[in-house]
């Protein structure tokens, strides 16, 4: 074949090919910084959303009463929409345009969620909406089916117990935080009270009814390398508390309760092989690995993903487009089982030769909803290695205190 044959037949055919191919791959680079784009444009409504939610708990002292809490959310939804819009390059007006691609705004809580999502209306179009406040609850009942028992959860071990006997009609509930409990003063496994002495134990230390909390201040300066030296002590600032006495006695006896309701609900058998059972192998508190915090973790992962799966089934029939909830990862689920969060949704919006579907979560560790582990104190006691004895009163520093030292730490 004569080279000016091969050279038309490239022309004709694999010059246009060469062409196609470039712009395509022209429009998936484009595609691609847009969704990062997006990315960040969705961040940064969330963060900004967030600090708006911060700012109003944290100074409102209302915030834990209903109706001041959702007036928070809707003033931090309203801070979502205008950041997005105005990111996107959308005046304030065209908010319900942003917001057409938003099919959930989850504010997940200490013992539940808000969650605001399209809805539908009876002239057939859909509107976003602030739904009511959904609970981490799950309903057991006994092997019969005639006694039933409704558990709130929490992100620690504090939980809410609704129970119907049926057998006298009586609807009992009670709220309290679950603990591990002790047989004795000297059993270093959890929490003990003895009625008779009204004295409190935890881990085998005495829990003072006035316990002194020194709050140290220090002073130094530092070398030309930036280490501190000449740290000084200043004076102490001393105050009482009982809280501490308080709590772990009231968490002995909730637990009892709590105990002996679940037992008497699920029957003898089924109590003792369940997850809810509270004792030394099981533990209720935070970030300990057990059965119940299994159970609990399931819960609160089932309930979120249920109404979010509602919510995206809701956002397709608005779309016209079918959308499903997006696979959370696992350190997506440590996230929310751990903190208060704020998540964002954005499904369907045009990016190049595809759409943008991703979502943000980001924790937030400054509300009035979960107290954060900077705001508790703890106490470094010194034990004597052949007696078990406690030798030292311990002072009461936050966590990360290079002056909180000792042989057995304990949470105040």
């Amino acid at each position: 074949m004569k080279l000016q044959n091969l050279v038309i037949i490239f022309i004709v055919i694999a010059l246009p090919v060469i062409i196609i191919l470039s712009v395509f791959i022209e429009y998936q680079v484009d595609t691609v910084n847009l969704k990062a784009d997006y990315s960040d444009k969705l961040l940064s409504a969330t963060h900004d959303t967030l600090v708006t939610f911060q700012m109003n708990t944290t100074k409102n002292k209302y915030s834990s009463v209903s109706d001041s809490l959702i007036r928070d959310i809707e003033a931090s939804i309203n801070t979502f929409a205008t950041t997005l819009s105005t990111r996107l390059g959308m005046s304030g007006s065209n908010k319900d345009y942003a917001m057409s691609y938003i099919p959930a705004l989850l504010f997940t809580l200490y013992d539940g969620y808000y969650i605001y999502t399209p809805t539908a209306k009876e002239d057939g179009t859909f509107e976003h909406s602030l739904k009511p406040y959904v609970y981490y609850t799950k309903q057991y009942e006994s092997a019969s089916g005639n006694k039933k028992v409704v558990i709130n959860f929490s992100l620690d071990n504090y939980v809410a117990v609704y129970y119907d006997n049926n057998d006298d009609n009586l609807y009992r509930s009670r709220a309290g935080y679950l603990e591990i409990l002790s047989n004795s003063e000297a059993d270093t496994r959890g929490v003990y009270y003895d009625e008779a002495s009204e004295r409190v134990y935890y881990k085998g230390i005495e829990i003072e009814r006035d316990e002194q909390l020194f709050r140290k201040t220090y002073t130094y300066n530092l070398d030309d390398n930036g280490a501190a030296i000449d740290f000084n002590n200043n004076n102490d600032v001393v105050e009482t508390s009982t809280s501490a006495y308080d709590y772990y006695k009231e968490a002995w006896y909730f637990t009892h309760w709590y105990n002996e309701i679940m037992e008497e609900a699920l029957g003898g058998i089924n109590f003792n092989n369940s997850p809810l059972n509270i004792g030394v192998e099981n533990s209720p508190l935070p970030g300990e690995p057990s059965r119940f915090n299994d159970e609990k973790n399931k819960v609160i992962e089932d309930t979120i993903t249920r109404n979010l799966i509602q919510a995206m089934e809701a956002f397709s029939g608005h779309a016209d487009e079918e959308f499903r909830m997006p696979e959370l990862t696992g350190e997506d689920w440590y996230t929310i089982l751990n903190n208060v969060c704020i998540i964002s949704f954005m499904q369907g919006m045009p990016c190049g030769t595809t759409t943008y579907n991703d979502y943000v979560i980001i924790p937030s560790t400054e509300n009035n909803e979960y107290v954060n582990e900077k705001d508790i104190y703890y106490i470094g006691y010194n034990v004597n290695p052949t007696t078990g004895v406690v030798t030292s009163t311990g002072t009461a520093h936050r966590i990360g205190c290079e002056k909180l030292q000792g042989d057995l730490i304990v949470r105040i």
